[in-house]
C-alpha cells in the first residue's frame, strides 16, 4: 500500500502543475467536462489521498494509489519512457495539461465535489505526515475504539496515511502488542504510540526525499532487531492485514494473553492461507513450524520465506 509519506512525496512532484489548464482525461468513465480549461489551483494530499483542484470549480479530482500506484510527468507530447515501467503496469487514466502529461498507473481516480474535500480536510490535523500534528486529538479519538490497536491505528478516519509499513513500524517503537485494544491502553501508552508513529512517518519522508529506503526494526525481517528472536506474521482482524511483530519485544500482559486465548479459542481456524482471505476478523498464524508439513532437510525446523507471484492480488 502507498502510505502518508510517498502520497505526500507525490503530490510534492504535482507542483508542477499548478496554473496548468486542463485539455482532457482519457478515461471512458470519467465525467470532467467540467474541469476542461480549468487551471489547477492547488495540489493537496490527506493521509492516502490525492486531490487536484481547480480554479472557479466545484468538483476535483481524487487520486488514491491503492497498493503499488504511481504517476509519471512528463512534458506534452511526450512519451512515457519504457524503462520506467514494469511489465505488470496497467494504465488508469491520462491526464492532459496544456504543459504537461500525467500518466497514472494501478491507481484509483474519481471526481469528487468540494464539500467531500471539505469533510476529510477535517482530518489534516490527524495526517500522520503533517506539520501541525495534533497528538491529543488523535489520542482521544484511540481511547474510545474499542478493536485492537492494529487495527485502530490503521483507520483512515483516525490517522490517515497509517499503513502496514507504519502500523507495524510503531507498535514494536513503542513496544506495544498489536493484539491490545485501543481503550485499554491508557493515555501514556497510546501518546507514546502516536508519537512513534508520528515521528516514523516524518522520517520515512525524509527518505523518500533523498530517494533512499528507509531502515526497518520489524516490518518484513525474519528476525527481531533487538533481540533475535523470530519474527511473528500474522494475518488477524477485519481488515485482513499482515503483521509483523515480536512475540518478546511486544508481550501480552498475563490477563490480555488470557483473554486473547479465549477469543482465539472460539474462533474457526483456516487449514490454508488461501482461506485467510475470507476470513472475516479470524486469526491466522502465518508461521506455526509445529503444524508445517513441508518436508526438510535433515529433519530441519521449516523457516518462514515471504514470497510473491504474478497474478490478480500480487502486492497484496
Amino acid at each position: 500500500m502507498v502510505e502518508g509519506p510517498k502520497v505526500v512525496l507525490k503530490a510534492e512532484k504535482f507542483n508542477c502543475l499548478l496554473t496548468s489548464v486542463l485539455i482532457a482525461i482519457d478515461f471512458a468513465t470519467i465525467n470532467s467536462e467540467s474541469l476542461y480549461t480549468k487551471d489547477v489551483c492547488r495540489v493537496s494530499s490527506i493521509g492516502k489521498e490525492l486531490f487536484l483542484e481547480f480554479t472557479n470549480c466545484e468538483s476535483a479530482i481524487r487520486l488514491h494509489f491503492q497498493m503499488s500506484g504511481r504517476q509519471i510527468i512528463v512534458k506534452s507530447g511526450t512519451p512515457v519512457c519504457k524503462s520506467a515501467l514494469n511489465s505488470r503496469s496497467v494504465l488508469t487514466a491520462l491526464l492532459k495539461f496544456d504543459k504537461y502529461d500525467v500518466y497514472i498507473y494501478d491507481s484509483s481516480i474519481s471526481i469528487k465535489s468540494t464539500d467531500y474535500i471539505r469533510v476529510v480536510e477535517q482530518r489534516r490535523c490527524r495526517d500522520i505526515c503533517a506539520d501541525q500534528f495534533s497528538l491529543q486529538e488523535a489520542v482521544q479519538l484511540l481511547m474510545t475504539d474499542q478493536r485492537p490497536i492494529q487495527e485502530s491505528i490503521m483507520d483512515q478516519h483516525i490517522l490517515p496515511g497509517v499503513g502496514n509499513i507504519i502500523k507495524c513500524e510503531g507498535l514494536f517503537l513503542s513496544r506495544v502488542n498489536p493484539f491490545l485494544i485501543s481503550s485499554e491502553l491508557g493515555f501514556d501508552a497510546l501518546c507514546d504510540l502516536v508519537v512513534n508513529l508520528h515521528t516514523f512517518s516524518i522520517k520515512w519522508l525524509s527518505y523518500c526525499r533523498a530517494n533512499k529506503a528507509i531502515p526497518m526494526t520489524v516490518y518484513n525481517l525474519n528476525s527481531c532487531s533487538v533481540c533475535s528472536s523470530t519474527i511473528c506474521l500474522v494475518r488477524a482482524n477485519t481488515n485482513a492485514r499482515i503483521t509483523y511483530y515480536c512475540q518478546y519485544c511486544q508481550p501480552l500482559s498475563p490477563a490480555a494473553a488470557v483473554s486473547l486465548t479465549k477469543t482465539l479459542t472460539q474462533q474457526e481456524q483456516p487449514n490454508s492461507l488461501d482461506s485467510s482471505s475470507t476470513n472475516d476478523g479470524k486469526w491466522v498464524d502465518l508461521f506455526d513450524p509445529q503444524k508445517c508439513k513441508c518436508p526438510t532437510a535433515n529433519n530441519s525446523t521449516p523457516r518462514l520465506m515471504r514470497v510473491r507471484k504474478n497474478g490478480d492480488t500480487h502486492n497484496r
